[in-house]
C-alpha cells in the first residue's frame, strides 16, 4: 500500500501522463480526503456494535468520491488504506465483529464498488478524450476542403472552414460566427 501510494503521488506530483491521473483533485481534496478516509474508518468501527454491518456504510461515502474523482487508481488506493485501517483498528481495540464473514464482505464490497465507480469514471474520461481527438480530426479535414463550407441556422452562421474565412475576406473562420448570411450580400442583392 505505501508502495502504490508513493507511485500515485509521485505520478500526480510531476503531472506525467498516463492512463489515468487526477486532472481535477485539488490539494484541497486531497487533504479533505485524508481526514474522511480515518473519520469515516472511526465512525463505521465506533458504531459497528449498536448498527451492525449497517456502520460500514460510512466507509462507501469517501470511497465513491475518491473512485468518481481518481478513477481506478485512486479507488484501489483508498480501498487498501480502508481494509489496512480496518485490520489494524480490529487488531488494536480487540473488537471483533460478529464474524469473519462480515468483514469479509466489508472488504469486498468496498473492493468491487470502488473499481467498478473507478472503471466508470476512467471510461468517461477516456471517451471526452476520444471525442475531443475525433472532433480536432474532423475540423482539420473540413479546413482541408477546397470549397469554402458555412453552417449555419435561420441564417445566422454557426461555423465556417478557413477556404470560406478566405473566400469572404476575413482573418479567421471564427470572425463569421455570429454573423447573417444576409449581412454578407451586397445590399441591392439581399432580396
Amino acid at each position: 500500500a505505501l508502495l502504490a501510494a508513493a507511485y500515485w503521488w509521485q505520478h500526480r506530483s510531476r503531472g506525467a501522463t498516463g492512463p489515468r491521473l487526477p486532472q481535477r483533485a485539488t490539494v484541497r481534496h486531497d487533504v479533505a480526503l485524508v481526514i474522511a478516509i480515518p473519520l469515516a474508518l472511526w465512525l463505521a468501527f465506533g458504531l459497528a456494535p449498536q448498527l451492525g454491518f449497517l456502520a460500514y456504510v460510512v466507509c462507501f461515502i469517501p470511497l465513491g468520491w475518491t473512485a468518481i474523482v481518481y478513477g481506478v487508481r485512486g479507488a484501489a488506493l483508498v480501498t487498501a488504506v480502508f481494509d489496512i485501517g480496518a485490520i489494524v483498528i480490529l487488531h488494536s481495540s480487540g473488537v471483533l465483529p460478529r464474524d469473519n464473514l462480515e468483514m469479509q464482505t466489508f472488504i469486498a464490497s468496498l473492493a468491487v464498488m470502488g473499481l467498478v465507480l473507478g472503471s466508470i469514471a476512467d471510461e468517461r474520461e477516456r471517451g471526452g478524450v476520444l471525442l475531443a481527438q475525433s472532433e480536432q480530426r474532423y475540423r482539420a479535414l473540413i479546413d482541408l476542403l477546397p470549397d469554402p463550407l458555412v453552417v449555419h441556422r435561420d441564417g445566422k452562421i454557426l461555423f465556417a472552414n478557413e477556404t470560406a474565412a478566405r473566400t469572404f475576406g476575413v482573418a479567421s473562420p471564427a470572425s463569421l460566427v455570429g454573423i447573417r448570411l444576409t449581412d454578407m450580400a451586397d445590399p441591392a442583392s439581399r432580396q
